[in-house]
């Protein structure tokens, strides 16, 4: 019978094997193997989730006319929101990119990290973790909201040029 530590060690390594394979597919994917590493410290709390500034203040007033004043002025606003959120949906950089093997080990390597920690639900809820998560999603969601409200006054306006 396998040891506590034994599965530990063979969890681990069959992490790293499957985010070595997902992160062979591009440059970004090392971003996100490493946040697929960090998951377990996050759910005990050593990690903490950080939300940007900027989608905190989305979080207040996502519908705010405070920066929405010139047309440069809201192009810098979405560019901000932009840099924070990742591209937004009409964008061309916002096209499915990879490959199924790629979705197969972050899929594979993010069950395996997942499955670290015995009871993690209850786990993360203890901590705060997965309260800290829901907060940055919720941020999330404002900014995409803001984002969109600005798009909208920056057409409405008749502003041109890149924003």
């Amino acid at each position: 019978m396998p040891t506590h530590r034994s599965t530990t060690i063979a969890l681990l390594l069959a992490t790293f094997v499957s985010t070595a394979a997902f992160a062979q597919q591009n440059e970004s994917t090392m971003s996100q193997a490493g946040h697929i590493a960090e998951r377990p410290a996050q759910d005990i709390g050593v990690v903490k989730t950080k939300t940007p500034p900027l989608l905190e203040q989305a979080l207040d007033d996502p519908y705010t006319m405070n920066g929405a004043g010139s047309c440069p002025a809201i192009a810098n606003s979405m560019r901000a929101l932009n840099s924070v959120l990742g591209p937004d949906f009409d964008d061309e950089a916002s096209a499915p990119s990879g490959s199924k093997k790629g979705a197969i080990a972050k899929a594979g390597g993010t069950a395996l990290v997942d499955s670290i920690i015995p009871f993690r639900g209850l786990v993360r809820e203890v901590t705060g973790a997965a309260s800290a998560e829901r907060h940055a999603q919720l941020a999330k969601f404002a900014g995409v909201a803001r984002r969109g409200y600005l798009r909208g006054i920056y057409r409405t306006r008749g502003c041109r040029g890149a924003r």
